[in-house]
């Protein structure tokens, strides 16, 4: 879809840009429903809404990493384990497995952002640039009247300038 924009001024509603169909998360999903949900539709993030559709925090793989990353060995005791062999740590080996199962049975809103940085439907293209380079994300979800309609990520940016710059 082409659409007019007028470059001078800076002027088009994100609503009329190209969004993503509305992926979201529903907030009484687990981690593991999201990440397979992740892996099904080639993405790595998405909003989580309730039930009515407003949006209460944002889920990303770097959350799920930085869930699993926390409570590791030190360096000196993965350094001494790396001595030791195997089948002596069989159990402790249990014991992150299952703490890593833990973690993927949790709800999605246990380790997601809850601090949701959103563009309205009336925001500008200048204002949806700035929302993601400002803030250093990938994708933008896009609110009408609180509730989500889609996201504009960084590729939808690229495309929207090639398509209406194009000669």
């Amino acid at each position: 879809m082409l659409i007019i924009f007028d470059w001078r001024r800076g002027v088009m509603p994100a609503e009329g840009m190209v969004l993503h169909d509305s992926l979201s998360i529903d907030n009484t999903a687990t981690v593991r429903d999201a990440l397979k949900l992740f892996n099904k539709n080639g993405t790595s993030n998405a909003p989580i809404i309730d039930k009515h559709g407003a949006i209460i925090a944002f889920l990303s793989v770097g959350d799920v990493l930085r869930e699993f990353g926390n409570e590791v060995a030190t360096a000196a005791l993965a350094d001494f384990y790396s001595y030791v062999p195997d089948l002596l740590f069989t159990e402790e080996r249990q014991s992150e497995e299952n703490r890593f199962r833990k973690i993927l049975d949790q709800k999605v809103t246990s380790i997601a952002t809850k601090r949701v940085v959103f563009v309205d439907a009336s925001a500008s293209f200048k204002e949806v640039c700035q929302a993601l380079s400002e803030r250093h994300i990938k994708k933008v979800p896009v609110l009408k009247q609180g509730k989500l309609i889609g996201t504009i990520n960084r590729k939808d940016i690229v495309n929207h300038i090639l398509v209406n710059l194009a000669e």
